[in-house]
């Protein structure tokens, strides 16, 4: 490739990265808690818990006790927060997103450092401007990303630094328990490496999957000792792979099409150059596709117990990874130049356009703020002792501390009900809000009447009854 046409590729990278950099900067207060989804609250109520001192409590997702034990993720995105908050004196809310950034920028030096001279080309189709709003949220994938690309740098090198995957497997349970799907597919690697006789990269490779193994079992034993109820973190959530799972699939996973387009731009590539696979290449691309082999079977099985319980393109994203990878080096090595520059400016310029509409809907959209989190606190904490709270905002522990509070949520409704509350309250704000949304809350129904006449602010606490009143539970 000339050199002129690699700077104005390095400089397109440069170029998407400000644009992102702006988009979850500039916009953060306009967007609010909209670009805080449900396990990113969580993820910043661990990285507060740690910055307590109070180790990772949180509210569980499908109970209504108030505080436990966090096992419902790892502990790796949480203490990141907690780090760059600590380091910057910001709070996590905040240096999430500068994490974020940091994260991106680690994700082009990581390709940079092994795929040379492809990495330009890597960062547009790995992650393109229609997954770049994850930078702009709390979400897991953003330091995994780069973990991961260094852990697919690694195994393409052959028998070299394979040492320090020994610590990047690990890291990337911590990061996230998906990370165990790519440990599994290393590991079946290293036993192929050692039928062809490669004794000491099959050593490495068996060694590094066997110690994220024994730091997994470590940690959910870890999680059982912690936990009240002695949940390791493997327990099911109650939430049965969908009937209409493969269909809901096909038609919900848009990035199952983008798939289909690098595919289609393979052949295409095949087409205009033909050029055969060398034995190192061929190697890799084996490597690549047992590892999304095994990341998808890993995710079925979770699925089908009971672990996922929802279809999130997210989750696709992630386990195809490694093929995504395999088709663009394919491509990288047999497009023409011009055909490069051309979809790295498509990119661009497709994010010029992302963000532009985030920035026009800031304008248009009212959103609550992250200070809401405070006045939740401050409206919480008056309430009697022991309250249960129908619709209770799950972002109070960010703030809040009191242990005898049980927040509502989602499948939780049931069960608030047959606890022993001493008063129950209904957040008809709040449920407002969700409804707006198009939730629906059919368990919910025996009590929308105590949210007559509608409530008007974020936060509208109301009294069903309280035992002082002779009201029964």
């Amino acid at each position: 490739m000339p050199r002129k046409v690699r700077w104005l590729l390095r400089g397109l990278v440069l170029v998407q990265f400000f644009i992102v950099g702006w988009d979850a900067l500039a916009l953060q207060e306009a967007y609010g808690l909209y670009r805080v989804q449900p396990d990113g609250l969580h993820y910043l109520q661990m990285a507060h818990s740690l910055q307590r001192g109070e180790l990772l409590r949180s509210t569980p997702l499908y109970e209504p006790a108030p505080y436990r034990w966090i096992h419902e993720w790892p502990l790796g995105y949480p203490a990141l927060i907690a780090a760059t908050s600590t380091l910057t004196g910001l709070e996590p809310f905040y240096a999430a997103r500068w994490l974020n950034l940091l994260s991106y920028a680690l994700f082009y030096l990581a390709l940079w450092r092994f795929f040379r001279p492809w990495a330009e080309w890597l960062f547009f189709l790995l992650w393109p401007p229609s997954l770049t709003w994850s930078y702009t949220m709390v979400l897991s994938e953003n330091p995994y990303l780069p973990l991961f690309v260094a852990t697919l740098g690694l195994l393409r090198e052959e028998e070299r630094h394979k040492e320090a995957l020994f610590l990047l497997l690990p890291a990337l349970f911590l990061v996230r328990y998906a990370g165990l799907g790519t440990g599994i597919g290393v590991g079946l690697w290293g036993l192929w490496a050692l039928l062809q006789g490669q004794r000491k990269l099959s050593l490495m490779l068996i060694g590094a999957s066997a110690v994220q193994a024994a730091l997994a079992v470590g940690y959910f034993a870890w999680n059982a000792l912690h936990d009240p109820q002695g949940e390791a973190g493997l327990h099911l959530r109650n939430a049965p792979m969908p009937s209409d799972f493969f269909q809901r699939t096909l038609e919900e996973v848009t990035y199952l099409r983008y798939l289909g387009l690098l595919v289609g731009l393979s052949v295409t590539a095949g087409l205009w150059r033909k050029q055969a696979l060398s034995l190192q290449e061929k190697r890799y691309f084996l490597l690549l596709g047992l590892l999304t082999a095994v990341q998808l079977a890993f995710y079925l099985v979770s699925m089908a117990r009971g672990r996922i319980g929802l279809v999130d393109a997210r989750h696709f994203v992630l386990v195809f990874l490694p093929a995504v990878v395999g088709l663009s080096l394919y491509t990288a090595e047999r497009l023409p130049t011009w055909t490069q520059v051309l979809i790295a400016l498509t990119c661009v310029t497709w994010q010029v356009r992302n963000t532009y509409r985030h920035y026009q809907r800031s304008l248009r959209e009212n959103h609550l703020p992250y200070t809401h989190l405070k006045a939740v606190q401050q409206a919480y904490d008056s309430l009697p002792f022991g309250t249960c709270i129908i619709a209770g905002s799950q972002g109070y522990p960010v703030f809040g501390r009191r242990k005898d509070l049980s927040l509502g949520e989602s499948d939780a409704y049931w069960p608030i009900l047959l606890r022993t509350c001493r008063c129950l309250y209904i957040d008809c704000g709040d449920l407002k809000r969700r409804r707006a949304a198009g939730l629906v809350f059919k368990v919910l129904w025996p009590f929308v009447r105590n949210c007559d006449p509608p409530a008007r602010q974020p936060i509208d606490l109301r009294r069903i009854g309280c035992a002082d009143s002779g009201w029964k539970n």
